[in-house]
């Protein structure tokens, strides 16, 4: 019964993420998010973007004057020029009128500057960003996914509108723009890209989340867990259930550009196991053949909850 279950377990995994890549119109371009947490988020921080194009400044009375509009849980809305400084704040209206262009989190990364770089990726289209921050009311620093939206204000000022929530779960289109991005900047820079994938401070590690990079025998350019600075093999890892993942992914990416495979491991505190989804990528650097890949939790089904 135990293994019936388990392959049970598989199955559903197998056919969820089989529609990670969608072949047809997507209804709504929420559509590619599994948790509606994300979706609030993004049509708070769009519904405020709208307002802001519409109404400039006007627009941050609404915010202070309808809170229960413009927030719900730890999310509230905030507004930077293009200068950095910061010209409204839902959480902490104390930083507006400063500038935070320079200012790093605790792994070293420039937030505000990521969220400016991030907006204007198409490729990127809720223009997410991933960092520590401090909620209102918390000494502590939290991981926060935030979205945001480049407009332009009325008086001809653009301006970057945000919100975040903090611990939002990891959604696969994150892994998927995170392994997309870290491919494409291998193919423009080559394996001097590598410093960058592997540093605390880029976009490419969050939420637990590291992009790794490895060679067609399994040796890590990029670890998916450690800061090392060597290299190791990891083709025949094997998860809990003795499944060898990467060697899976590798086959994948022969016949496909991209793919999904699951991994399972023990969840110490329940009687299920844990299911993780790995995206990865094959691309080709200065001649050498690379994968790429990220790591995601994956939704439960509901008859597990």
């Amino acid at each position: 019964m135990p293994m019936l279950r388990l392959l049970g377990i598989l199955s559903f995994f197998v056919v969820f993420l089989s529609g990670c890549e969608k072949s047809g119109p997507a209804t709504s371009d929420l559509d590619c998010y599994d948790y509606r947490d994300t979706q609030r988020l993004v049509r708070l921080v769009r519904s405020a973007a709208d307002q802001v194009a519409h109404h400039g400044t006007a627009a941050f009375e609404v915010f202070r004057q309808h809170p229960e509009d413009w927030t719900y849980k730890d999310a509230y809305i905030y507004v930077y020029d293009g200068s950095g400084k910061c010209i409204f704040h839902g959480g902490t209206p104390e930083l507006e009128g400063r500038t935070l262009w320079h200012v790093q989190d605790i792994s070293g990364k420039y937030s505000l500057q990521l969220a400016f770089k991030m907006a204007r990726n198409p490729a990127n289209p809720h223009g997410w960003v991933h960092y520590a921050w401090n909620s209102p009311n918390r000494l502590n620093p939290q991981e926060k996914s935030s979205c945001h939206f480049l407009v332009t204000m009325p008086s001809g000022e653009e301006v970057l509108v945000g919100g975040g929530l903090p611990n939002l779960p990891v959604e696969r289109s994150f892994v998927r723009f995170a392994v997309d991005e870290a491919v494409s900047l291998l193919e423009r820079r080559g394996l001097a890209a590598l410093d960058t994938i592997r540093s605390p401070a880029s976009e490419f590690r969050f939420l637990g989340t590291s992009v790794f990079v490895f060679t067609t025998d399994g040796t890590t350019l990029v670890d998916p867990a450690l800061y090392l600075p060597y290299n190791r093999n990891i083709l025949n890892y094997e998860d809990d259930t003795g499944h060898r993942p990467i060697r899976r992914l590798i086959e994948q990416l022969q016949k496909e550009p991209s793919a999904w495979v699951v991994l399972a491991s023990r969840n110490p505190r329940s009687i299920n196991m844990m299911k993780k989804g790995m995206f990865g990528r094959k691309c080709t650097v200065d001649g050498r053949v690379l994968y790429v890949a990220g790591i995601s939790d994956l939704p439960k089904p509901a008859w597990m909850n």
